[in-house]
């Protein structure tokens, strides 16, 4: 979260930044920036609409591969909430079927864990390309 609160503050400390009125000041997109992450429900869009908003607002651009982390983040969600209520078995069930449904139950675990790489790869590029468009330093 602290990352979040660094790029929701950074435009603030650059000379010249203004706001336009339609957008939050500059605590405020920082609060939600960090806090949004454990929103239910709003974790799947706030941190992502201000960071996005942090980037533009000195005329900069979002990169790219903030949508697949924002698309990953969530899937990543879904596909681990699905796989985690999988793992109520029908006492009564056959041994050959609890097997079954422990197998696909590993399957959407281990498609779950595959998002997870692939949103962790797509945060490790979105970030400093997220934190030079908000500091204003040159991207590494």
């Amino acid at each position: 979260g602290n990352w979040s609160v660094m790029s929701g503050f950074a435009f603030e400390a650059k000379p010249g930044a203004g706001l336009s009125p339609v957008l939050p000041p500059e605590e405020e997109l920082a609060k939600m920036a960090a806090g949004g992450w454990f929103i239910p429900f709003g974790n799947f869009v706030l941190p992502w609409k201000h960071l996005r908003t942090a980037c533009t607002a000195q005329g900069g651009k979002a990169p790219t591969a903030l949508n697949l982390w924002q698309f990953a983040f969530c899937a990543e969600l879904v596909f681990g909430r699905v796989a985690s209520g999988m793992g109520k078995l029908d006492l009564s069930a056959s041994q050959s079927t609890a097997i079954d449904q422990l197998r696909q139950q590993g399957i959407y675990f281990l498609v779950t864990a595959a998002i997870l790489v692939i949103a962790g790869a797509a945060a490790f590029v979105a970030m400093p390309k997220i934190d030079s468009a908000t500091s204003g330093a040159a991207a590494a």
